[in-house]
């Protein structure tokens, strides 16, 4: 009978790790459910070992550029008409800071001049 203490502590000590171990595979905290584990024993782990693998969110990525963008006109800084321009050329301005946020562009297809910050895909691309 004397031992009946040391056994209760180990006792609630392997339903801790248990419960950690699986909360680990099962995508939960391990330190929460360890403590969950300890205090409740069999009543935490048999909680955690009923509950669904937790998802992981899902990580929004762009889509990749397309090879070909077509051919770009765009206004500098003093509103003087280049292009066309292959968007590989876009891309370096854009990187030497030639163009801006507000700086326009225009491509065939489309109705008018439009500043970069009014296309989220072609900023998204730019980056």
């Amino acid at each position: 009978m004397k031992y009946q203490p040391i056994f209760v502590v180990l006792l609630a000590i392997l339903f801790g790790f248990a419960s950690s171990a699986v909360a680990q595979k099962k995508g939960y905290k391990p330190h929460f459910w360890f403590m969950i584990g300890l205090f409740f024993g069999i009543f935490g782990f048999l909680a955690l070992w009923f509950l669904p693998k937790k998802e992981e969110p899902a990580v929004y990525m762009p889509p990749p550029p397309p090879r070909d963008m077509g051919l770009w006109y765009y206004l500098d800084e003093v509103h003087t008409q280049h292009g066309p321009v292959a968007f590989s050329e876009i891309e370096r301005l854009w990187r030497e800071k030639k163009l801006v946020p507000t700086s326009y562009l225009w491509q065939e297809g489309m109705a008018e001049w439009k500043k970069i910050s009014e296309l989220p895909e072609i900023l998204t691309i730019l980056g």
